[in-house]
């Protein structure tokens, strides 16, 4: 994150916070739906999982960054209680997402990149609607994009199954059983 700080500063002034955070943001889905096939096809490990993380973490500090100074600019005569409502914003709305995906965790790290991948997905539609770049909200072709991201992970989710059962999720749901009272004899 504080790599992206420094990359933030020496590109802004050269391509502008709109050009930069969009191309962060489309850079982010795309590396989000790429650990999420990756993940399905059960090829992701640690040595692509990490570059992967990094890339999306470089690109939410370059987004949150940008996002932040945008939403600030209209705000200036109230720029104090704009600032604590965004970042108070931002807080409740992370932590709702971040409560739906760890509900979801099974044990693998198919959950992080669907929400990432999600989140990656959402973010083109919500950012062209408060920072359109043109009359029909679209910056870098972000629509297309949305689609593009969204028909990956539908493929990535019902197109992949792991030919194994996930050892972690089968000994969670054993022990669940068992502690319900269920024994458990085998798997299909």
């Amino acid at each position: 994150m504080s790599l992206s700080s420094f990359i933030n500063a020496s590109l802004v002034e050269r391509f502008g916070m709109r050009m930069l955070s969009h191309s962060a943001t489309v850079g982010s889905a795309i590396a989000s739906v790429a650990m999420l096939v990756l993940a399905e096809a059960d090829l992701l490990s640690f040595w692509v999982y990490m570059p992967l993380q990094g890339s999306i973490m470089l690109m939410v500090g370059l987004v949150f960054a940008n996002f932040n100074a945008l939403a600030m600019e209209p705000q200036g005569h109230v720029a104090g209680v704009a600032a604590s409502f965004t970042g108070a914003a931002t807080v409740v709305i992370g932590a709702a997402i971040g409560y739906v995906v760890a509900g979801h965790y099974d044990g693998t790290v198919t959950p992080l990149a669907l929400g990432f991948a999600l989140a990656g997905c959402t973010d083109p539609q919500i950012e062209g609607r408060l920072f359109a770049c043109s009359d029909d909200g679209d910056c870098l072709g972000t629509d297309t994009c949305v689609k593009a991201a969204g028909a990956a992970t539908g493929a990535a989710a019902g197109g992949f199954e792991s030919a194994k059962l996930n050892l972690t999720y089968q000994r969670f749901v054993e022990r669940c059983l068992q502690d319900r009272g269920y024994d458990v004899i085998g798997w299909e």
